[in-house]
């Protein structure tokens, strides 16, 4: 039981690695690539989940003429980041991208790998409460192998998002 527990947290692990692979440096991610105003266009899109007008997005974002909206949501549309609908304008999010990593929880952004990361550390605490009195050096190894290579993807995907925040921020 704790053996398939311990492959099934590896093949989702995995799935979530293959799936959302990082980008080398010749290959920047692409949400990193925008700046200033049509950045905060994108993450209010984002961040909605709903279509949203011209003249809305104009007066949350805070441009003086909704030309000035419709030049940014061009430009996002030309790169791929948005679609138009009869309502208004959707954020897509760009695959093989940081937003790809992400999902958003009652406002707070949180990385797709921290339930696989909660579930191995559960799983842990798990096997040694029901097994406390013969406990196998190698699953409790596995599973500490599992939880710190989880943790440090964490990290890194924590980080990248904290850089995108602070260029929102910033712009």
């Amino acid at each position: 039981m704790v053996y398939l527990s311990l492959i099934a947290i590896c093949f989702s692990w995995c799935r979530l690695l293959r799936k959302n692979r990082v980008r080398g440096n010749d290959t920047p991610d692409p949400v990193l690539e925008l700046s200033g105003s049509s950045l905060r266009v994108y993450m209010l899109l984002l961040s909605e989940r709903r279509p949203m007008s011209i003249r809305e997005i104009q007066r949350r974002v805070g441009f003086r003429s909704p030309n000035s909206a419709r030049h940014h949501l061009e430009r996002l549309y030309n790169m791929g980041f948005i679609r138009k609908t009869r309502n208004g304008y959707v954020a897509i999010k760009p695959r093989s991208s940081i937003l790809d990593l992400v999902f958003m929880m009652k406002g707070k952004i949180l990385p797709r790998i921290l339930y696989v990361d909660l579930l191995a550390a559960l799983l842990l605490i798990g096997y040694i409460v029901i097994y406390h009195s013969s406990l196998n050096v190698f699953v409790i190894g596995s599973f500490i192998a599992i939880i710190a290579a989880l943790t440090i993807e964490l990290h890194r995907i924590h980080n990248r998002l904290k850089k995108l925040i602070e260029r929102v921020k910033n712009s």
